[in-house]
């Protein structure tokens, strides 16, 4: 088994993982079109810290529970 094989492997196991997760996930294009705001400023967020989100390879989300968070400090 080589490098890619482990990675895609993993990659795989993190998906599946975000899919049977009990939580609503959105991804930051989603989030940018609900809040109207960029999805530049959802990954700025996300790059300083101020919203929690989940990385599966390239995919990037954010659980519903960080946004209830986002909302609740922005109002």
């Amino acid at each position: 088994m080589d490098k890619v094989d482990i990675v895609e492997r993993n990659l795989g196991e993190r998906i599946q993982k975000l899919e049977k997760s009990t939580e609503h996930f959105l991804s930051p294009a989603d989030l940018a079109r609900i809040l109207s705001v960029s999805r530049w400023t959802v990954y700025g967020w996300v790059y300083r810290g101020k919203l929690r989100a989940v990385k599966a390879g390239r995919l990037l989300r954010i659980p519903q529970s960080e946004i209830d968070r986002l909302l609740k400090w922005r109002n």
